[in-house]
């Protein structure tokens, strides 16, 4: 039966069924329709070295929305008694890392984690992740829906704006890391205008940092419990904007292009 391989949705496409690099069974028809509209099937199975042909490596540096993260972050993190840029030393360098193991071992991230903590204890470390990847969401849709509706006061409720922000992101993310990385290449533009009108509203005030007076082992847990919790999120996707590049890519160059842009907005703020 003839087939060639899909190299944007990891698939095999036959002339009467659609099948997915390590299973044997042909997928159903439903599943047929999906790959047809260009949803991306492939879960836990490592990406064959012939579909691994991205070479863009710099595309980091254009998920710019992702420098919020961390320097929000950062700035709860004053109320650890820690410094912002110890803060950020801590949050990006492991982040950093993290990602440049993904063209090696050609697996998303949670596979990646399988191998490092064992197939039990992994079920935890996976819960942990998805229930703060979880949280993270839901916050960030709340936001959302509060911004939509603030813009239109009287006409959007904000309930109406966290549904508009979820079906969104639901159809976004369900659409592969094509359209997620087409997306995040062009995301950064309203994220700039944003920053632009934070720091023309609160600029006199950006100066008013708490000061470092670290003592004793309580700040010290507290801190390092507020890292894992972010380290177990982030170790859900990080990896998975790298899987697809082929396995020679250059791990100082990514880690090179991610870092800057991580913390762009922190030097800005």
């Amino acid at each position: 039966m003839p087939k060639d391989i899909d190299t944007e949705l990891g698939v095999e496409r036959k002339k009467h069924a659609v099948s997915i690099p390590g299973t044997s069974e042909p997928v159903k028809s439903f599943w047929q329709k999906l790959v047809s509209l260009g949803v991306e099937l492939r879960g836990l199975e490592p990406i064959p070295l012939e579909l691994r042909i991205t070479s863009i490596f710099s595309h980091y540096s254009q998920k710019r929305p992702w420098g919020f993260f961390p320097d929000m972050t950062a700035l709860g993190l004053q109320d650890w008694y820690r410094g912002r840029h110890d803060a950020w030393l801590i949050l990006l360098i492991p982040s950093c890392y993290t990602l440049t193991l993904a063209p090696l071992l050609d697996m998303r991230q949670w596979c990646q984690l399988r191998y490092v903590y064992g197939k039990y204890f992994n079920q935890v470390i996976s819960f942990v992740g998805l229930l703060g990847t979880a949280i993270f969401g839901i916050v960030a849709s709340v936001t959302g829906g509060q911004t939509l509706a603030s813009v239109n006061p009287g006409t959007l409720s904000i309930e109406g704006g966290i549904a508009i922000i979820l079906l969104v992101a639901f159809f976004i993310g369900f659409m592969g890391y094509k359209v997620l990385h087409g997306f995040a290449r062009y995301a950064w533009i309203p994220a700039a205008f944003g920053v632009v009108i934070l720091i023309g509203c609160a600029g006199d005030r950006l100066h008013q940092q708490a000061p470092s007076c670290a003592t004793g082992a309580r700040p010290w847990l507290s801190l390092i419990s507020l890292t894992a919790d972010i380290s177990f999120t982030w170790g859900g996707i990080i990896g998975d904007y790298a899987c697809y590049m082929p396995k020679k890519a250059p791990r100082f160059r990514l880690a090179f292009y991610f870092f800057p842009d991580l913390v762009s907005y922190s030097h800005c703020l």
